[in-house]
């Protein structure tokens, strides 16, 4: 017996140390843990919504809500706002190295960041969800009007879901209620009496004339059966009737004429053969050989060319001294003429001229 009051002793102590250490160790987790505290407002109903719900953001636990009250009950002010002071993780937190709280959170409501209440789906249970929401999102949700200066850092909120779909109904019932159903009824009636009015006639009219255009087929038909019908088997005789008498002996002649003219075209081409065959082709073979000996005539001429060259050459002094006597000859034959031309006695009464000497004789 004692064993047994040992043994349950033992054990009750032994549990009382494990909870010892577990109470201080969560207490040192719970102390560790760094939170700051942040407010927001929504004026919308909160139903379901209890302290110690969890805020998320993006679907991330960051945090908790540590308090639900009124906001005239903290401020002075006639707005009926829900006042939520939430409690985040500063370790959970998205911010840059070496920022402070103060300025995450006012760069995250500068880039669209927001707080609004979601539901749990099948639970039921409702929390605080943080969201990032687009320009054109927010001109349809703008922030609360605040006329008092918040003791905590402030995020703005938006409508939740349920709250958006429900005021989007109401606008459209607000919308529906306001409208003038009897005077759009009555419009309605009276644009169909005005139709029915003005259709009766028209149809009337097409009626007249659906009976008229059928009166005037059926004279077509008629006309056509009784006029257009022997007028076209007389063409149709006519035409047959050219065709075997006249344009079939032409078509014949010109038979005949295309094959004399081809025989011609035939006997054409042979004689072309023929010629090209007894006189082009000697004549060709007569014009290659020639042309074989072509380059020998070709390098004889230009041998004589080049001796003429070299032979003018090297006697290009006598040959302009030749030239200079020519000159000097036609120069006195000239003068000869004009003096005879002058004086024609003077070639048979006159004094000879004197003797010229050249070369020292």
């Amino acid at each position: 017996m004692d064993g047994t009051y040992f043994k349950v002793g033992l054990f009750v102590i032994a549990a009382s140390a494990i909870l010892v250490v577990g109470a201080g160790w969560l207490g040192a987790g719970a102390m560790s843990k760094e939170e700051f505290l942040i407010e927001t407002y929504l004026d919308e109903a909160v139903s379901g919504l209890d302290v110690g719900a969890v805020v998320k953001f993006r679907g991330v636990p960051v945090g908790t809500l540590k308090e639900i009250t009124f906001v005239s009950r903290r401020y002075d002010t006639d707005q009926a706002y829900v006042l939520l002071i939430l409690a985040l993780d500063a370790n959970k937190a998205h911010r840059n190295p070496g920022e402070s709280i103060d300025e995450t959170i006012t760069d995250a409501v500068s880039r669209g960041v927001r707080a609004r209440l979601a539901s749990g789906g099948l639970t039921g249970a409702s929390y605080i969800e943080i969201d990032v929401y687009e320009e054109d999102q927010l001109e349809w949700d703008p922030p609360l009007e605040v006329d008092w200066k918040p003791d905590r850092l402030y995020l703005p909120s938006v409508p939740s879901t349920i709250t958006r779909l429900a005021q989007g109904a109401e606008k459209v019932f607000k919308q529906f209620t306001d409208a003038d159903l009897p005077g759009l009824v009555g419009d309605i009636r009276s644009l169909v009496k005005g139709v029915d009015e003005d259709l009766g006639p028209t149809l009337d009219n097409l009626q007249q004339a659906s009976e008229s255009l059928a009166g005037a087929i059926a004279e077509v038909e008629a006309y056509i059966a009784e006029d257009l019908r022997p007028q076209t088997r007389e063409l149709t005789g006519s035409l047959t009737t050219l065709v075997k008498q006249d344009l079939s002996p032409a078509i014949r002649n010109l038979d005949r004429k295309i094959g004399g003219v081809a025989e011609s075209l035939d006997r054409l081409v042979v004689d072309l053969n023929s010629s090209v065959n007894q006189e082009l082709t000697p004549a060709l073979k007569n014009i290659n050989e020639a042309s074989n000996g072509l380059p020998t005539a070709i390098d004889l001429v230009n041998s004589t060319l080049h001796g003429i060259d070299i032979f003018a050459g090297s006697e290009r002094g006598r040959i302009d001294e030749s030239l200079e006597n020519i000159r000097v000859v036609t120069a006195d034959l000239r003068e000869l003429v004009e003096g005879l031309k002058r004086d024609p006695s003077r070639a048979l009464f006159g004094n000879p001229p004197p003797r010229i000497k050249r070369g020292g004789e």
